[in-house]
């Protein structure tokens, strides 16, 4: 039962009551009577109080329930607040994670679009050719089409110039007639006025048509000067794509015969551990630095100058752009002095093997270039002894 029920129902007690003292009051004429409705109101004020009380309540549980309400609503703006910011860091993540699949995608795609790009030039001059040649085509037709209306032109002239000549031996016969053949001779003479006019004519139609062919042989040495142009282009590029192959095939074959001979000079090394081949382009020679240098230094080993020996007098032998020797190490904490970190470390040795690859005369040292990557290109796990093992290398990368 809600609190305004219950009001109504005091309030309906409490009218029950006065309806009852007052019955009391007319059946009871004494003076105890008095005293019983002196107590009846004394309970009709208790019961008023009692309604006063629970309006009181009342109103304290209605303001209770508006704090709720607003609490409610409260949290939940909260709510979706929080479930916007969570669709927002969502959207950012499978952004950053598209734009870091689209950066290993690159180079790649750089490569097939050069070639695409490529490709679609050499169709695009195929076609403006094949556009060319059909449009010299028409011009020449036009211009056959051009001399056959020239020719009939000339052939109807020659025409009316015979007529005009017999015309005029005509005239000269009628003038000998004398005045009776005189209206005769008007007649023939504007005949022949006509005759003039027409030949006038197509004399101007002939010069028309021999401007227009004129006009159309211009036309025609323009497209074929277009035409020699696209060809001399597409040759050139047809040459540029056959370059281009053959210095690709050139690489490759150079690359196979430097794998072949690193991996022949370099076998007993890579049976027991002290080199390793990545044959993949660019070509990697990893060195163990447990082995290439002598503990805790940068100094290198009798094994190491003998391994770097055979690789120099490989490379020597061999064609290539440049070297990037590249320093690794473990993720431990250096605690050998001078060192301040793993990348100070990492450099040393890289720098150690380049000058120990710049000293001979047969490798030129400007082709030399070295680089530090401390622990961040890791081959293996540094949570174990072999994975640091393996991580701690020197790698002599071979630009084709």
């Amino acid at each position: 039962m809600t609190m305004t029920g219950q009001c109504e129902n005091l309030r309906g007690t409490a009218a029950f009551v006065r309806l009852m003292v007052a019955l009391a009051l007319v059946a009871l004429g004494t003076s105890g009577c008095f005293l019983k409705v002196r107590q009846m109101r004394d309970e009709i004020n208790m019961l008023r109080a009692q309604v006063v009380q629970h309006r009181q309540d009342h109103q304290a549980l209605e303001g209770r329930y508006q704090l709720l309400q607003r609490d409610i609503e409260t949290q939940k703006s909260e709510r979706d607040g929080l479930a916007r910011e969570l669709d927002i860091v969502r959207e950012r993540n499978s952004l950053l994670t598209r734009v870091m699949d689209e950066n290993q995608r690159t180079q790649a795609e750089a490569l097939v679009r050069d070639m695409e790009q490529r490709v679609a030039r050499e169709n695009s001059l195929r076609l403006e050719l094949e556009e060319a040649n059909a449009r010299i085509e028409t011009l020449e037709n036009a211009k056959v089409l051009l001399e056959g209306q020239l020719d009939e032109s000339k052939a109807h002239l020659d025409e009316l110039t015979a007529t005009l000549d017999a015309t005029t031996g005509k005239l000269k016969e009628s003038t000998e007639l004398g005045e009776t053949l005189r209206t005769e001779r008007d007649d023939a003479r504007a005949e022949r006025d006509d005759f003039r006019r027409q030949v006038q004519a197509l004399q101007s139609n002939s010069s028309d048509l021999t401007q227009r062919i004129e006009t159309l042989s211009g036309e025609l040495r323009d497209r074929e000067k277009d035409l020699a142009a696209a060809r001399r282009e597409t040759e050139e590029l047809r040459t540029s794509a056959q370059a281009v192959a053959t210095a690709r095939a050139g690489d490759a074959e150079a690359h196979g015969r430097l794998v072949a001979a690193l991996r022949e000079a370099l076998r007993a090394d890579v049976a027991n551990g002290n080199a390793r081949l990545v044959e993949e382009t660019p070509l990697r020679i990893a060195l163990p630095t447990d082995a290439l240098f002598e503990p805790r230094t940068v100094l290198l080993s009798e094994t190491g100058r003998a391994v770097l020996e055979r690789v120099a007098v490989v490379l020597a032998a061999h064609p290539w752009s440049a070297l990037r020797i590249e320093g690794h190490t473990d993720s431990q904490p250096v605690a050998t002095m001078p060192f301040v970190d793993n990348w100070d470390l990492a450099a040393a040795r890289a720098a150690s093997v380049t000058r120990a690859l710049a000293q001979r005369t047969d490798i030129p040292a400007r082709k030399l270039s070295a680089a530090s990557f401390a622990f961040f290109a890791p081959l293996g796990s540094n949570e174990t002894l072999d994975g640091r093992r393996l991580n701690r290398r020197v790698e002599i990368v071979v630009v084709p």
